[in-house]
């Protein structure tokens, strides 16, 4: 990295729950030569914040209007010299707030799709698009506008249950944010070209450049090569059989991952071969997931869900990489997947999904 005149003071902001994102950024700004002090916080919208370790939750419109107020009064004490957006998960008021007072970067690591709305029952064929238009058709999309654009035009034609609201409305103010912070973010880039390729598709704007994605997982194992494969080895004498075959997945636990189809053909390969176990590693993003996996778990001891509430670190990664004898990524869209790379890295058999 070319080293700056000065050294800077920076505030990332993540998408709350991603250890993917937070590992990439980690790496990025590990130059302390450059950086004097780097922070980070995960949110999600004003309902979850996560500042220095301490998870903050709101639910009423009090309380999420005070978690605001605490994080913008957090962040104005800190003096940041730079603002590195990697989420649009974010209060519109936030955002303004965030773009009005600092330097700020933004990393587009994917443009929304329909694949969002999968866990949506009953979506009509051309949503995406009504989505697109309303979204397209103001400078700034305000969350009224999004709830007018729910009652009026959804609901004529879709049930929603309080659950499916919200996740429409979410991927309604994301899109609407993500838009935003392309047209108004000092800087803005892209992990892939693909990326860039489908923001001027879907908004009109190839503003930014392009830094492909990359990770460093091989490296740290290279540093403990010999504790990672004696933990992983430990871990196989003592919970699987000799002869056992470990099929995983990584990741995110949500359907756009692609994750119900892999615990659909596991459970009909699995009754032809009970050598085979399934491990599905990340917190969960869905709950029809968390009940449908909940389920075949009481029937199958051979499939096993962990850390599902929070994931796993960058060494718990590695070392279930190395547990494992096949990685899967059956992932329905991704901008950029890191774990067929890391996965293949480590000399693990990969699986991918053609997309």
């Amino acid at each position: 990295m070319k080293k700056l005149n000065r050294k800077y003071k920076v505030l990332v902001l993540l998408p709350l729950g991603v250890s993917g994102t937070k590992t990439l950024c980690e790496e990025l700004y590990q130059d302390k030569n450059s950086f004097n002090d780097v922070e980070f916080i995960g949110i999600n919208y004003d309902r979850k914040v996560k500042i220095a370790e301490r998870e903050l939750s709101a639910e009423t419109l009090k309380e999420r209007e005070k978690l605001k107020r605490i994080l913008k009064e957090y962040i104005s004490s800190k003096n940041f010299d730079l603002i590195h957006i990697n989420t649009e998960e974010i209060p519109r008021d936030l955002l303004d707030f965030l773009i009005s007072k600092y330097k700020t970067v933004y990393t587009v690591h994917a443009i929304r799709s329909y694949h969002y709305l999968l866990p949506l029952d009953n979506v009509k064929d051309n949503l995406t698009e009504e989505i697109l238009k309303l979204v397209n058709s103001k400078n700034v999309i305000e969350e009224i506008d999004i709830s007018t654009f729910v009652r009026e035009e959804i609901r004529k034609t879709i049930d929603l249950n309080k659950d499916q609201e919200r996740k429409l409305f979410d991927y309604i103010l994301s899109t609407a944010n993500q838009k935003y912070l392309l047209e108004n973010a000092d800087e803005s880039v892209y992990v892939s070209r693909h990326v860039q390729d489908v923001a001027k598709q879907q908004f009109g704007i190839r503003k930014g450049i392009v830094i492909n994605n990359g990770t460093g997982l091989f490296e740290d194992f290279e540093k403990q090569k010999d504790w990672f494969l004696k933990e992983a080895v430990s871990y196989r004498r003592n919970n699987l059989k000799r002869n056992s075959i470990v099929v995983s997945y990584i990741g995110r636990i949500n359907r756009c991952k692609g994750v119900l189809d892999l615990g659909k053909v596991f459970e009909e390969v699995s009754k032809k071969d009970e050598t085979l176990y399934l491990y599905l590693v990340g917190p969960s993003e869905d709950i029809f997931l968390e009940r449908y996996f909940e389920d075949r778990i009481k029937e199958n001891k051979r499939i096993r869900w962990i850390e599902k509430e929070k994931g796993v670190d960058r060494k718990g990664v590695i070392t279930y990489y190395l547990i494992s004898d096949i990685v899967v990524y059956p992932s329905l869209r991704e901008a950029f997947g890191l774990t067929p790379i890391e996965a293949s890295s480590l000399g693990r058999l990969t699986i991918v999904r053609k997309i």
